[in-house]
């Protein structure tokens, strides 16, 4: 079943410095357990979204695309990021890879292309971030909660 989603929130941004810091923002008072997914087209700004929700949860490395990977930790202070891009899982078969050893109170899991993980993360309550390009560097972000 598909999950229902409420829209929390509504951001414009200018550039990639306000992208970051809405996510900074966003995820500053996260305590472990909540799970984002983030939709947008190829260079819309889903791993600068990823950075943010970083900087607010205090970790010490910077996010980078993990398309080569599927998966990144990054510790943070209190909470670690867990972030995942699935961009080059095209079956919802090939999810088993370990999303769900993350899926607890020790971490914040950030998931870029979530589609194959949705049977995963659907049967917990997230945020959905759809991310809209709106000219060169204009971004419209909206926040859904399921």
């Amino acid at each position: 079943m598909k999950p229902k989603y409420e829209l929390l929130s509504t951001f414009k941004t200018k550039n990639e410095k306000e992208t970051f810091c809405a996510a900074q923002n966003f995820s500053s008072n996260f305590s472990g357990g909540e799970i984002v997914v983030l939709f947008g087209d190829i260079g819309a700004g889903k791993t600068v979204f990823v950075s943010g929700i970083a900087k607010g949860l205090k970790c010490s490395k910077k996010p980078i695309s993990s398309s080569f990977n599927l998966a990144r930790i990054y510790k943070g202070e209190k909470i670690s990021l867990a972030h995942f891009d699935l961009f080059r899982l095209k079956n919802p078969k090939e999810v088993d890879f370990g999303l769900e050893d993350y899926l607890s109170k020790d971490y914040v899991v950030a998931i870029e292309w979530p589609l194959p993980a949705e049977s995963v993360y659907s049967r917990f309550s997230h945020h959905k971030v759809v991310i809209n390009l709106k000219g060169k560097d204009k971004r419209e972000i909206k926040i859904y909660e399921s």
